[in-house]
């Protein structure tokens, strides 16, 4: 399985030796710690950059945790070992490739507010609905959408990081962003496997998908202040 999971990244580096970018390097003039330090003051005080990259680790600590506790959820639960556990990565894994197509064929079309929301709904709602199922097949389902939900909002969030961000910060702002997304895994590694096995699997899920969902009406609260934000920033980096 480890070799095989090796042999497929051949393709992602075909793809990237195939891209013609012309070579630009702009140079910085200052030291790695004051660059570090311009990156983490830049990215925590533009309003859009600090709410999305907040939002991210809330996701990454309460949400994406799941997939820590998914080797006894096959077990335990559906009794089905490696195999079950297969089977639920690979609907999870479904579902993330089919909202990156999503989103990748209607960037710009649709508001990105709305994908943002919008994934953490369908997220949230459907681990809370894979924490109370004990049906396989259903599991599947929700874990799909689970995927889906989860990529679609990171995605955008992503690209629209991106496309605000100016050129002379982005590789740092966007190291941020991956510490946000990646780095917090480990706290929520502990959280969810101190909930579980204090209360159980089900609870840790459940609690994480409110936990998610809470912060996600909180952002859709301010929805239209993120899309003026958005429009007003974006125009500014474009023309300066």
């Amino acid at each position: 399985a480890f070799t095989l999971n090796g042999i497929s990244y051949i393709a992602v580096l075909a793809a990237l030796f195939a891209m013609k970018v012309p070579s630009f390097v702009r140079k910085n003039k200052l030291n790695p710690t004051a660059a570090i330090k311009e990156g983490l003051s830049y990215s925590f005080s533009h309003p859009i950059i600090r709410s999305l990259l907040l939002f991210i680790a809330v996701v990454s600590i309460f949400g994406w945790s799941y997939a820590t506790i998914m080797p006894i959820i096959a077990q335990n639960i559906y009794h089905m070992g490696a195999a079950g556990l297969g089977y639920l990565y690979a609907a999870s894994g479904l579902g993330a490739l089919a909202a990156t197509v999503l989103v990748s064929a209607n960037l710009g079309k649709i508001s990105p507010t709305k994908y943002i929301f919008g994934g953490n709904l369908i997220f949230a709602v459907s681990i809370f609905l894979f924490s109370l199922n004990l049906n396989f097949i259903l599991s599947l389902i929700f874990i799909f959408f689970a995927g889906f939900g989860l990529l679609v909002q990171m995605t955008t969030i992503n690209s629209t990081i991106q496309n605000i961000v100016g050129d002379e910060m982005r590789g740092r702002v966007m190291s941020i962003y991956v510490l946000m997304f990646i780095g917090t895994s480990p706290i929520g590694s502990y959280q969810i496997g101190w909930l579980s096995d204090k209360f159980g699997t089900s609870f840790a899920i459940q609690v994480g998908a409110v936990i998610v969902f809470i912060f996600g009406l909180f952002l859709f609260s301010r929805r239209k202040k993120i899309s003026e934000e958005y429009r007003y920033y974006q125009k500014t980096d474009l023309t300066t």
